[in-house]
């Protein structure tokens, strides 16, 4: 006889919601491969995020010509 069967019948659903919640919530957060991540790595992935968020004028105004072309757009100047 398992403890399962002893048990009242909301203690048991209770238990089996406690299951499907963890199952999501595995889903959603990806597990550690093995190790939690190093400062450095967490250094080096926050540099790339800097660097994609934070752009030179120059290379803003590159990103905004390619822009334009891409879209067919024409400034002031261009006419």
């Amino acid at each position: 006889m398992s403890s399962c069967e002893n048990e009242p019948s909301n203690v048991v659903e209770r238990r089996e919601d406690l299951r499907h919640h963890e199952a999501s919530v595995t889903q959603i957060i990806s597990p550690v491969n093995e190790h939690p991540i190093s400062l450095s790595e967490i250094n080096k992935r926050c540099e790339r995020i800097k660097r994609s968020l934070f752009k030179t004028e120059e290379e803003i105004v590159e990103i905004e010509y390619q822009t334009r072309q891409r879209n067919g757009i024409t400034t002031g100047s261009e006419e």
